[in-house]
């Protein structure tokens, strides 16, 4: 209960500088590389590399609505790679 009193106090003693405040909104991309290098190994102790350098993107965007107080949400594709060997195949999707 003291908990939920503190936090209903804080929220009381920011809301109005949140309501007075200018809201912007923003958004963003970026672009690069990502690298995949690791070994998998199976249950008979047999080695298996997954490597691989794969073109990443990222999407964001969000509010700020002071210069301490802002949200923010986004997506980021890492790539994917492959590897095969005779008896199977190995994907990862980041």
């Amino acid at each position: 209960m003291k908990k939920l009193f503190i936090a209903l106090l804080a929220l009381g003693l920011v809301a109005p500088a949140v309501l007075h405040a200018q809201v912007k909104p923003f958004v963003g991309a970026s672009i690069g590389a990502s690298f995949y290098d690791t070994s998998i190994e199976d249950v008979s102790g047999d080695d298996f590399k997954l490597e691989g350098e794969e073109f990443a993107w990222k999407i964001f965007g969000g509010l700020t609505a002071m210069k301490f107080l802002g949200l923010e949400g986004g997506y980021v594709h890492l790539g994917e790679t492959q590897n095969s060997t005779e008896s199977f195949t190995v994907e990862s999707k980041t």
